[in-house]
């Protein structure tokens, strides 16, 4: 079972999210390189090495 600070940080780390990605769909066209740079930068999903790994492989 998940202490109380565990469920905390993981409810503040979705909201967190939850606005990154209406602002992200807001500002799709202008901001999109920067925030899939964003994405790959903080490990949620990881840039293909070899050119032939699906994304999210390692």
């Amino acid at each position: 079972m998940r202490s109380y600070r565990e469920c905390m940080v993981k409810d503040r780390e979705v909201e967190i999210m939850e606005k990154l990605y209406e602002a992200f769909l807001d500002n799709w066209g202008k901001h999109a390189p920067d925030f899939l740079l964003f994405l790959w930068g903080s490990g949620i999903f990881k840039l293909p090495a070899g050119g032939n790994e699906p994304f999210g492989m390692e």
